[in-house]
């Protein structure tokens, strides 16, 4: 259990550090891209797609950290009129659900990495697998917490909120 905890906030350390790596070379590439254009009046070919690129790797390893910060989108509206034994119940739902879908997302996922390896992106000509691979990666990092979720619960360590 402890283990489990141990790795999954390495690999959210790690997740940190890399969406600030990628936003922030999103934001000078952007940059770059504004000053070549209306200061140089010579557009990057390539800048678009860079930081198209690195946002969508931003959003999905930033969804893994935000589900691990329970920072997710969440409407309680109904598990807040719940008694606690519902709302295990309804936890429990929720964490079915959840799997089921995050596994299906990384199977289809590392299937779309695949088979969009030989496909160059049209600017970069790099590997267009490399894009995807953010959505297994990000779904991975989300299961991780899933998986520490509810080993919490199942052995009453989990904090609840508030």
């Amino acid at each position: 259990m402890k283990a489990l905890e141990a790795t999954k906030n390495i690999i959210m350390t790690v997740f940190k550090y890399i969406v600030g790596t990628t936003f922030g070379a999103m934001i000078v590439v952007s940059f770059l891209q504004v000053l070549f254009r209306y200061v140089l009046h010579n557009s990057l070919t390539w800048s678009e797609e860079l930081a198209r690129y690195l946002f969508v790797w931003s959003a999905f390893l930033g969804a893994a950290i935000a589900y691990d910060a329970a920072r997710h989108v969440e409407m309680d509206l109904v598990t807040s009129m719940l008694k606690p034994g519902m709302k295990k119940i309804f936890r429990i739902i929720s964490y079915i659900v959840i799997a089921i879908f995050l596994y299906y997302v990384i199977q289809y996922g590392f299937q779309i990495v695949v088979k969009t390896m030989t496909q160059p992106s049209p600017a970069l000509r790099i590997p267009m697998g490399y894009v995807y691979l953010a959505i297994p990666i990000g779904a991975i990092g989300m299961a991780l917490v899933l998986i520490n979720n509810i080993l919490e619960d199942l052995t009453g360590s989990r904090k609840e909120e508030e």
